[in-house]
């Protein structure tokens, strides 16, 4: 497939916001959708590069020191080109220098200067047929989530007691391309979430309701490859509730596990073979949420933010031991929309990060300024259409057909794969698809598999308290290969509910 760069793949790029850049525009690749990496090695070198300028021009006293001085801020500006994955193909030796200046005193003289910035990141969008009727059919008539015929898939089931106030058995389900392969039942905890591990599967969840403490304590377990339990451990770490957000393979048999515990600590925890805890670290982050984790290196990424502020795209970087070393903001400034991260992983030596794209923040709907412009639409449809039949019972799910709603919840939506170096964590390629939601990651034998959930049909329920637009997906899976290259599309055959 051509590469089209990032700013044919998702719109044109007005240059205004080239102008309006003001921290770091070297890193801010598309100034449309710009996605800056706030690294602290990218807030150090903003110092760094005005002090070397102004060296530069206090040696220029005499010829043979200008000579000096011009080899010196060439030579830092091919760092700085090379350190932002900048391109000097086609550029002057002086050109370069200019442009290097354009960036650092944020002046953009230089017409060239856009067309480098434009360059430094490049995009794919990759096309998808709007889905046909009969494909609608099919997903609506599912309605419940329907497992994919391709890959590993995990399912969840739970079974409740008559008169009890919480399930007394979880079962976790394992297939395999469709087919079942095992099944394993606790009564201890509520599975909340599984991943492959240590050569099978680990498990993680929270404890029953206790009516006299409201304890809710935190469990992990691991299983071998035929479902068997190999160990079991409740979490204790002094707190009243623990939410384990994911549980790591450490690549020698141990594991690490991240959590949030009394709403305001990030811990990690490992432990060795037999799930005997090795250490714990506790990191005091504030009012945050604790979204998900992915090994990076020696260490750990973990994706911290506020739901209620949109803001899911900031990144900690974390040692060995779990000590906060960096972190990693992605976000769109001065553009018109926000990028959310719904998951990510390692895989042959960079960081992908999947997630999708919305049109611009809005505070019109209070909470829900991810679907204002979904919001806005089904609104005055639902006033148009209503109007002239008083009297009849009327509800925005009902009088505002799926074939019109869905188009535009499709348009507010693009699935998202950033491929990112992962020492700076700045993005290397981009892949899009429009309509879409960017969904789970998986990495295996040096292969990249990414789901996309491509929105197929919609309805509009302004009365109902957990969700305002809700609709179903039909499940794409593409793959990359070590280098990170995309190598097909399929269709697992999987559905995924959408409620927002």
């Amino acid at each position: 497939m051509k590469k089209d760069k990032i700013s044919q793949a998702l719109g044109g790029i007005d240059d205004k916001y080239l102008l309006e850049a003001a921290e770091y525009p070297a890193v801010r690749a598309e100034a449309g959708t710009a996605l800056r990496p706030a690294a602290k090695k990218a807030r150090r070198l903003k110092w760094l590069i005005p002090a070397a300028a102004c060296l530069a021009l206090l040696l220029a006293a005499g010829s043979a020191v200008a000579i000096v001085a011009e080899a010196r801020e060439y030579r830092e500006a091919v760092s700085f080109f090379e350190l932002n994955g900048l391109s000097t193909e086609g550029l002057s030796r002086s050109e370069v220098k200019e442009i290097y200046r354009d960036i650092t005193t944020e002046r953009f003289v230089n017409k060239k200067t856009a067309e480098v910035i434009r360059n430094s990141v490049y995009g794919v969008e990759i096309s998808q047929d709007e889905p046909t009727p009969e494909e609608i059919a099919a997903v609506w008539d599912a309605r419940e989530p329907t497992l994919p015929m391709t890959g590993v898939f995990y399912n969840k089931e739970y079974e409740f007691s008559e008169g009890r106030e919480y399930n007394t058995v979880c079962r976790l389900k394992c297939y395999i391309d469709g087919e079942w392969q095992w099944t394993f039942e606790t009564k201890d905890f509520v599975i909340t979430d599984c991943a492959k591990a240590a050569g099978g599967t680990a498990v993680w969840g929270r404890g029953k309701i206790y009516d006299s403490t409201r304890y809710f304590p935190a469990f992990i377990a691991l299983l071998d490859e035929n479902g068997d339990l190999l160990w079991k451990r409740r979490l204790d770490h002094g707190s009243e509730t623990e939410d384990v957000v994911k549980v790591l393979d450490n690549g020698d048999g141990t594991l690490a596990a991240v959590s949030r515990v009394d709403l305001k600590y990030l811990y990690l925890s490992r432990f060795d073979h037999g799930g005997k805890e090795i250490s714990a670290h506790k990191t005091e982050i504030g009012n945050m949420g604790v979204f998900n984790a992915a090994r990076l290196g020696d260490g750990y990424l973990v994706q911290v933010g506020s739901i209620l502020n949109n803001d899911t795209a900031l990144l900690y970087k974390l040692d060995g031991e779990g000590n906060i070393i960096d972190e990693i903001s992605y976000s769109f400034e001065n553009s018109d929309g926000m990028f959310t991260v719904t998951d990510m992983v390692e895989s042959g030596g960079k960081l992908y990060l999947s997630g999708y794209i919305t049109p611009s923040r809005s505070n019109r709907y209070g909470t829900r300024t991810e679907i204002a412009d979904v919001l806005d639409f089904a609104f005055n449809r639902f006033e148009e259409l209503s109007r002239g039949k008083q009297g009849e019972e009327l509800t925005a799910d009902r009088i505002i057909p799926s074939e019109e709603l869905t188009p535009v919840v499709r348009a507010n939506y693009t699935a998202a794969l950033l491929v990112c170096d992962p020492e700076g964590g700045r993005p290397q390629t981009f892949y899009s698809v429009k309509g879409s939601l960017g969904a789970g990651l998986s990495a295996q034998d040096g292969r990249l598999d990414w789901n996309v959930n491509s929105i197929t049909s919609s309805l509009f329920s302004p009365t109902t308290n957990a969700f305002s637009v809700y609709g179903n997906c039909r499940v794409y899976r593409y793959s990359f290969d070590k280098d990170g290259a995309l190598m097909g599309r399929a269709d697992t055959g999987g559905t995924e509910r959408f409620a927002r």
